[in-house]
């Protein structure tokens, strides 16, 4: 089942691509065939781990385990401030955020991204493209002495990146 996952998903990625998965892959298994042990934080890892590498990982629960009742920082504004901040890059999947801002039609969400990296142009030209550049910024860096600062001024901090440890959820709830 899972095999016919990949091979589809498989198909629909460049062969350049296909040479870093791979590559990838291969540091992964070598270090992972030394480790004493490894944990992860969700059960689709944990699967995800045992599948690629053949490695009975150790689920721990996650750091968070309680969602609180919304509670926007409205101060007698109209819109809704939203925060992303992540090296902008294809796997932290930054252009799915954009395409859904345009996808909702509300002129009142405004999403900052900060963060460098190579997909800063292919970002910027989505953005353009869906004619957002009136909701959605590019705001580049953000040094960590600051992060406190900015996180107090949105509403919602989101990121949808594929990584397991969710650093930065973790640092917005630290700092709201």
């Amino acid at each position: 089942r899972y095999y016919i996952l990949f091979k589809r998903i498989k198909k629909k990625i460049k062969y350049i691509d296909q040479i870093k998965i791979n590559f990838r892959y291969i540091l992964s298994k070598y270090a992972l065939k030394y480790a004493s042990s490894t944990f992860v934080l969700s059960s689709f890892a944990k699967l995800e781990k045992k599948i690629l590498y053949n490695i009975n990982s150790n689920h721990i629960c996650g750091a968070i385990s309680k969602i609180y009742p919304l509670k926007l920082k409205k101060d007698n504004r109209d819109k809704i401030k939203i925060i992303s901040l992540s090296r902008l890059d294809r796997n932290k999947r930054l252009d799915k955020i954009i395409k859904a801002i345009k996808i909702l039609d509300n002129k009142n969400i405004h999403l900052d991204i900060y963060g460098i990296g190579y997909e800063f142009k292919n970002l910027s030209n989505l953005i353009s493209r869906l004619d957002l550049n009136n909701q959605i910024n590019l705001k580049g860096f953000l040094d960590d002495n600051l992060k406190s600062n900015v996180f107090e001024d949105y509403d919602f901090c989101i990121c949808i990146d594929f990584a397991d440890f969710r650093i930065t959820s973790i640092e917005s709830i630290n700092f709201s």
